[in-house]
């Protein structure tokens, strides 16, 4: 494969678009986030859950691409019950 070299003149605008779109995906992963912590929110709360907390970078502001969702619940029951599928790990298009 061989690549033609971009003239300086075209470096700015096009380093401008790639700023620009990432925003935009950024704003875009945001919203997801969001709306995916009201959607485990919700199951959980029809699990008898005593308390959810969100902590990590999505918390503190910081999300990114790279950002995952931090969840921390809290339960008083008799047993311990693994593997409670909040939502399929494919249901974004960002996985």
């Amino acid at each position: 494969m061989t690549f033609k070299k971009i003239p300086s003149w075209a470096v700015v605008p096009l380093l401008l678009i790639i700023i620009v779109a990432l925003a935009f995906k950024r704003q875009e992963y945001r919203e997801l986030l969001r709306r995916s912590a009201g959607g485990i929110a919700a199951k959980l709360a029809a699990l008898d859950v005593e308390k959810i907390s969100l902590f990590g970078s999505y918390t503190r502001g910081r999300a990114d691409m790279f950002t995952d969702l931090d969840v921390l619940v809290i339960m008083m029951t008799g047993y311990i019950q693994l593997g409670i599928e909040l939502m399929p790990a494919t249901t974004s298009a960002y996985c």
